[in-house]
């Protein structure tokens, strides 16, 4: 599937679900053709209606469930109906809410490890949009959905992205205000006077300070391209999830999973993402701390779980998610055969 007809189906889905559930309410929705050939956008006031809710939940649940994410958080786009970030909150808000993260045990990731937890011991309430100040950055790594058990795990919710976030130095133009201090070729080099090779660091931005422990890079000679381009996202996350507040780095206990929509030829083989992640985990000194698992396969397990059925039936109506089953034994590592494992 190429990139534009995946984008046509999901808009398709999208607004085929606005018209089966809202069909005479065209006033919750910016003024965009309904047919499809556009994203479906709420309007600000009702962009709560993104959110899938349990049918049976009570008055408070549903007010906690949007309140997992405070509207102040809310990314650009959340009231696209396309919105990752509006998926992870009806996902991951209405488990928290309804007591059903147990769910979450024992679903094996396409490495065969956990995607979450191995036991019900290692289980923790998720806390949406988690920001994390390890790093002294001036604007934090937010994190997605963050379990901060005994096991830690930072999740990274993909949908319709064609690619991981990549760092925005390379990018900036002399219209930026910070063209002249910030601006970067791309490399890991010393750069307009700058002390440091990165320009990150010389705005005292740890990132450096820790890469070394978790990957084969080193900030202590010039490097084309910097590592850290275009795996900037998963790095963060690995990153934010790893170091803790003592300043040390933890491997065993902590590890990223991306969860990501298989339909997405941005995630196949030679994908922009598939790219990406392939050079993040290539460098990776702890490999296992990076996974992923495919919305089909998480759908499928939730499809074993009966209180769940409305979030398999939600997401099949609204997003055209389908789950299916696999057994632990049917996943092996994506790494060792380059092709995804779910359908």
């Amino acid at each position: 599937m190429s990139a534009d007809r995946y984008s046509r189906s999901v808009r398709e889905t999208l607004a085929a679900y606005r018209r089966e559930f809202f069909p005479d309410e065209p006033h919750l929705f910016d003024d965009r053709p309904a047919d499809g050939t556009m994203p479906s956008v709420f309007r600000r006031e009702h962009q709560w209606r993104n959110v899938l809710m349990p049918p049976n939940a009570s008055e408070t649940q549903r007010r906690d469930i949007l309140a997992a994410i405070d509207a102040a958080d809310h990314h650009r786009w959340f009231a696209s109906m396309a919105s990752s970030q509006a998926l992870c909150q009806s996902v991951f808000g209405s488990l928290k809410v309804m007591g059903q993260i147990e769910a979450l045990v024992g679903i094996a990731a396409e490495d065969g490890l956990p995607a979450f937890f191995a036991t019900a011991n290692d289980a923790s309430e998720p806390e949406l949009e988690h920001t994390i100040r390890t790093l002294n950055e001036p604007r934090p790594t937010s994190i997605d959905a963050f379990f901060p058990g005994s096991h830690r795990v930072a999740v990274e919710v993909k949908f319709t992205e064609a690619e991981f976030g990549t760092c925005s130095r390379p990018r900036l133009t002399p219209k930026n205000p910070n063209f002249s201090r910030d601006a970067c070729d791309g490399t890991l080099s010393h750069q307009r006077e700058r002390h440091h090779r990165c320009a990150l660091t010389e705005q005292k931005i740890q990132y450096w300070q820790y890469v070394p422990s978790l990957f084969r890079w080193t900030a202590d000679q010039d490097l084309n391209p910097c590592p850290l381009a275009r795996s900037y996202q998963l790095v963060r996350n690995l990153l934010a999830v790893s170091v803790t507040g003592d300043d040390s780095v933890e491997t065993e206990k902590a590890h990223v999973l991306v969860i990501y929509d298989n339909r997405n030829p941005a995630f196949h083989a030679g994908g922009k993402a598939d790219s990406q992640w392939n050079q993040t985990v290539q460098a990776l000194r702890y490999p296992t701390m990076l996974r992923r698992i495919s919305w089909q396969h998480l759908v499928g397990h939730f499809a074993r779980h009966e209180p769940l059925h409305w979030l398999v039936d939600g997401l099949r109506r609204k997003y055209g998610i389908i789950g299916v089953a696999a057994a632990q034994t049917e996943m092996s590592s994506w790494r060792s055969t380059g092709t995804l494992n779910s359908v």
